[in-house]
């Protein structure tokens, strides 16, 4: 099944965020995101709050290098200060549905033969008394561009008496939607926040989910219905492009210097399908057979442009139905566009997804490799702006009879007539992956991981070995920190230069997988770290990036040949149980867990100002603080804090001193 196979459900609309953006340290090394903790000179001993705060809002001018040959004017505290972490979708709707004899063409847009279409998509968090919470936007490692979560407390599709809700239980939570293969030249021209674009997946179990066809009035809803009581529940692939900034950082500042202390959002379009999903695919990243870019970038000049640009296409999913005897690839991210459309109004709204073209390289074939180093050609397919926004990225191939035993044997590839370097895109045979893509773990403690592996899209007819990297987020300043930004290094534990130390133990460090094609291996957690786990399936032959480059400009680019889960490592903190009740007092409480959270999200202040002790110290802001904190909330949007760094040591303490009385 899955949302690649049949009914497929699209939408399409406009997302935005406003995530707070100190705690990347794009510009500078402000928190050291292992020790949960400042750098010098932004810690307390350095500088108080309010200089803090200030030196935050304030404009300076920053080098890109070695990134990029140019200069701009920053804020300290990146292009969001004041985020909230909220992620919102305005004005999304379902525009198509394909269904058994109504696929791409031939799909159903209209209401009369369906009633789902031009019905809303909502995605929203968990209820606060009477306040519908935001769905938020998390980043396990806030100095990193992969992993990214989003906590949601319901997802819901359709009118009164034509339906759907999946919302969380007391029983159960929404699972998190995380963030994958993000491109970082979907667009080739446009930056910085429209050059990017990234696909979530959102599973939604069938023990959350809440049909109301009463009304009779989609044939669609009530299959899904059907389809999602037999299997594991529905599946979302939304797709977020073209964001747009709705201040510049210049622009940010004047309102500042006026003391208009606004929240800057990042606006763009939305795209998504919903289908299936079954207890045999995945729940968190695509089904079916990976199709991963050539490693040698393409080039192209694109229109009105005189210098050619190096890219390369993003990875492509592939499921093969043996029924219907089609292929169905999932182009979401593959295809850059490759202009910048006129925008007279400003930045916001974006522009209409149907304005921005995308690239021609020519014709695109999907072929077969064989075992023997000959090609069979499958089919041709479309990959332009209107054929994408039709399907919203989803795209059929019909095979016959005849091409079946080649597609089973052999490896898919997809050739472009044009394209300075064939083939575009190859299938990587191996495939282990897991659908938890952000894990959090305290020093000392250990978890299970649960992964999955995949030859040619299928569980193993032989035994498949499965080894694992373990890589290490750390950052550097260059020369001149105070025009220079930092630079993010991903070293490959323990073989970098200098060495360094694990910050996991994985048991075993290799895994025979069988015809299962599931396992599961204990990862320690052995001091405070943030970084990723690896995965390495089949022989070296199927793993053309086989180290990462550890400096920025080399990994980041190398991500899409990376199978991977993120995992935070945070501090214990197991000292602070050992502090007397006579020291817990507010000052204490202050500079030890609630004046960094003061400091780095002002946005906070519009719920509960964090260093005013006659506010957080009362009995109901203390009765508050108590219950946001408890971990049973931590798969909630409710929880406190929403980027989920604070120790277990500092919960601990925090909700002893919640107990005292107030005015301690």
């Amino acid at each position: 099944m899955s949302y690649l196979s049949l009914p497929r459900v699209h939408f399409m609309g406009i997302s935005s965020c406003t995530p707070p953006t100190t705690n990347n340290n794009n510009y500078n090394r402000v928190l050291d995101p292992e020790t949960v903790d400042f750098f010098p000179p932004y810690d307390p001993a350095s500088m108080n709050d309010a200089k803090f705060r200030a030196n935050m809002c304030k404009l300076v001018e920053k080098s890109f290098m070695p990134f990029m040959p140019t200069q701009q004017q920053v804020l300290n505290g990146n292009w969001n200060y004041f985020g909230d972490n909220a992620y919102k979708l305005q004005n999304v709707a379902i525009y198509a549905i394909e269904s058994a004899g109504n696929t791409g063409p031939n799909r159903i847009t209209s209401p009369a033969q369906d009633g789902l279409i031009g019905t809303p998509i909502q995605m929203v968090g968990n209820q606060a008394g009477d306040v519908t919470m935001p769905t938020l936007m998390v980043d396990s490692d806030p100095t990193s561009n992969f992993s990214t979560q989003l906590f949601s407390g319901k997802f819901s599709f359709g009118a009164t008496g034509c339906g759907c809700t999946a919302a969380s239980t007391d029983a159960a939570a929404l699972p998190r939607a995380f963030t994958r293969w993000i491109d970082l030249s979907r667009n080739l021209l446009a930056f910085p926040d429209a050059r990017f674009g990234t696909i979530w997946m959102q599973p939604l179990p069938k023990g959350n989910l809440q049909f109301d066809t009463s009304g009779n009035q989609s044939p669609t809803l009530t299959l899904l219905q059907q389809m999602a009581n037999a299997g594991a529940g529905l599946i979302v692939r939304l797709t977020n492009y073209y964001f747009q900034r709705k201040y510049t950082d210049p622009q940010l500042y004047a309102l500042f210097q006026q003391g208009n202390f606004a929240m800057n959002e990042s606006v763009g379009i939305l795209l998504g399908t919903i289908g299936v999903w079954n207890p045999d695919e995945p729940s968190g990243y695509a089904p079916g057979r990976m199709l991963l870019p050539n490693l040698t970038q393409l080039s192209y000049i694109p229109p009105g442009q005189q210098q050619p640009i190096q890219f390369s296409l993003g990875p492509t999913s592939a499921v093969v139905d043996t029924t219907r005897q089609v292929i169905t690839m999932d182009l979401a991210n593959a295809f850059p566009e490759i202009n910048v459309p006129p925008q007279p109004n400003g930045p916001l709204p974006p522009p209409p997804p149907a304005s921005l073209q995308k690239i021609d390289l020519g014709t695109a074939t999907l072929q077969v490799l064989n075992p023997d180093g000959s090609t069979t050609s499958i089919g041709s397919f479309p990959y332009d702006t209107p054929t994408y926004l039709a399907t919203a990225g989803v795209v059929e191939v019909p095979f016959t009879t005849q091409q079946s035993r080649a597609i089973l044997n052999g490896s898919l590839q997809i050739n472009c007539s044009t394209a300075t370097v064939n083939p575009v895109l190859t299938e990587k045979i191996n495939v282990a992956d897991c659908d938890e893509h952000c894990i959090y773990l305290t020093e000392g403690e250990s978890t299970t991981l649960t992964f999955r592996v995949a030859v040619r899209g299928n569980p193993p007819t032989q035994p498949a070995i499965v080894t694992f990297n373990q890589y290490r987020c750390l950052e550097t300043n260059q020369a001149d920190p105070v025009k220079d930004v930092p630079l993010k290094w991903m070293y490959p534990v323990p073989n970098a230069t200098p060495p360094l130390p694990a910050y996991l133990q994985v048991t075993p460090d290799s895994v025979s997988v069988g015809s299962s094609g599931m396992a599961s291996v204990t990862i320690k957690a052995l001091c405070p770290g943030c970084g990723f786990l690896r995965f390495i399936a089949g022989p070296a032959s199927d793993n053309p990036v086989p180290v990462l480059n550890p400096s920025m400009v080399g990994w980041m680019n190398q991500m899409a040949w990376v199978f991977f889960v993120n995992v935070r490592v945070l501090p214990a903190d197991s000292d602070l149980a050992t502090v007397p009740d006579s020291q817990i007092n507010w000052n204490f409480i202050y500079s030890n867990v609630l004046q960094y959270y003061y400091r780095l999200y002002p946005g906070m202040d519009a719920y509960l100002m964090l260093n005013d002790p006659n506010v957080v110290g009362s009995a109901n802001g203390r009765a508050i603080i108590k219950a946001r904190t408890s971990k049973s909330l931590w798969n909630s949007t409710l929880y406190m804090p929403h980027t989920r760094e604070m120790s277990d040591g500092k919960r601990t303490l925090l909700q002893r001193w919640c107990d005292m009385p107030p005015g301690t």
